[in-house]
């Protein structure tokens, strides 16, 4: 039986929730829409019949394997709180650096013209052009739905008087107008198509379409890596987010199209997670 039928105010749901103590805090948060201050000084408050049930129903999920993510529709990555749903990844640490390496990049030069390849909610390139309103920056993706939850993230992290990307919906380059860049980003689908790791966490639940691209799981970095080049200024940057054992072969075909300079990056476990180098 689960003792939180019978709850009837926020302290008791609190005191008796079977879900561990963090994520009953959010939860709660978000089926009351208030934050952790409220919580804390409204702990005789009484909770609705609909808000009881909004709670037990989200519980049940999350006891399904749901990500929480996916629950409250909103994750925090970077310097923001993301909207998110089952069409786009859950934002991960790793991609941080992805972020943070782009901007070492872009540092060097007060403007240029920067395209993120599959973009997903946005978080690359959303953050990107809070930290360098003089770039212009455009992000695609395949899925209008990823698109849609991208612009909103715009809106709900850009300040009016920030500029925005522009958005295009696109598979890879085939909708993006004839345009050289000074740099190019892109976490791609990178996971092979019969790996097991497609069944463990929240993966299940996530956009298997950004998940895995084929087989080998490095059929998007190949084809990325193979068509960039030609899109950059001389001069210009393409920086990938890989798997952990993917940072030779990334190497190797950088090198082989004529890309100089090429680096791969750890991540904070000591991972291979991305490789760069300039046109």
């Amino acid at each position: 039986m689960n003792p939180t039928l019978n709850i009837t105010s926020v302290e008791e749901l609190l005191n008796f929730s079977a879900t561990s103590p963090s994520d009953t805090r959010l939860l709660l948060q978000h089926v009351l829409q208030k934050n952790h201050a409220w919580i804390k000084t409204h702990l005789d408050a009484p909770l609705t019949t609909h808000q009881h049930h909004q709670f037990v129903q989200s519980q049940r999920q999350l006891a399904q394997g749901v990500p929480l993510a996916y629950i409250l529709e909103e994750k925090a990555f970077y310097k923001h709180l993301w909207h998110i749903t089952p069409d786009v990844l859950i934002p991960r640490p790793e991609t941080e650096h992805l972020i943070e390496w782009a901007l070492e990049r872009m540092h060097l030069t007060q403007n240029g013209h920067l395209i993120e390849l599959g973009t997903g909610s946005g978080i690359i390139a959303i953050s990107l052009q809070a930290e360098k309103p003089r770039w212009t920056i455009w992000a695609s993706d395949l899925s209008s739905a990823a698109l849609s939850i991208a612009q909103t993230n715009a809106k709900r992290c850009l300040a009016p008087s920030q500029p925005t990307p522009f958005w295009y919906q696109s598979n890879w380059w085939q909708n993006i107008p004839p345009q050289t860049f000074d740099g190019i980003v892109s976490n791609p689908p990178y996971i092979a198509q019969n790996d097991p790791h497609l069944l463990q966490g929240s993966l299940p639940h996530e956009p298997q379409i950004a998940l895995t691209p084929g087989p080998t799981g490095t059929e998007a970095l190949e084809h990325l890596i193979s068509t960039s080049f030609e899109r950059l200024k001389p001069g210009g940057w393409l920086l990938l987010e890989h798997g952990f054992d993917q940072g030779s072969w990334c190497q190797n075909i950088f090198k082989t199209i004529g890309f100089r300079q090429v680096e791969t990056r750890q991540d904070l476990a000591g991972l291979d997670r991305m490789t760069g180098g300039y046109r």
